[in-house]
C-alpha cells in the first residue's frame, strides 16, 4: 500500500515497527503489528467524529495512537483527510490479515521514500 502525505500513519510505523528510527530502511512488519494497527485504526474510527463544520472532535485518541512526525504546519492537523487515511489503512490491514489467516504466503515490509 502507498500512503501519500499520510504523516500520521508514517508516525505509527516509525514508533511501532521501526522502534523510533525514521531512517528510510526497509522493516519487516510483524503480524502482531498488523493486528495492533487494525486495533488502532478501529479505535480512531470509533472515537473520532466529524462536526458539522468539517472539523474533527475527540482527536486526543488519534494524537496518541498516530503521532505526528513532521514539522510542516500544513501536515499538523487531524482532519478529514487523516480519517480517510485511517479508514483505507484499516481496510488494507484487515485484508492482509485475512489473507494470512487463509494461508496466503507472504510478508509485509514498510519502507519510507524520501
Amino acid at each position: 500500500m502507498y500512503w501519500h502525505q499520510a504523516h500520521h500513519i508514517h508516525g505509527w510505523f516509525v514508533e511501532n515497527v521501526q522502534h523510533g528510527k525514521d531512517d528510510c530502511h526497509e522493516y519487516l512488519v510483524a503480524w502482531g503489528d498488523i493486528r495492533d494497527l487494525i486495533w488502532a485504526c478501529r479505535r480512531v474510527l470509533d472515537t473520532v467524529s466529524v462536526t458539522t463544520d468539517g472539523s474533527l472532535r475527540n482527536t486526543q485518541v488519534a494524537a496518541r495512537l498516530f503521532p505526528l512526525l513532521t514539522t510542516s504546519p500544513s501536515d499538523a492537523e487531524y482532519d478529514t483527510g487523516f480519517l480517510v487515511h485511517v479508514s483505507r489503512t484499516y481496510a488494507w490491514a484487515q485484508r492482509m490479515l485475512e489473507d494470512k489467516e487463509r494461508g496466503v504466503p507472504g510478508d509485509i515490509y514498510y519502507l519510507t521514500a524520501r
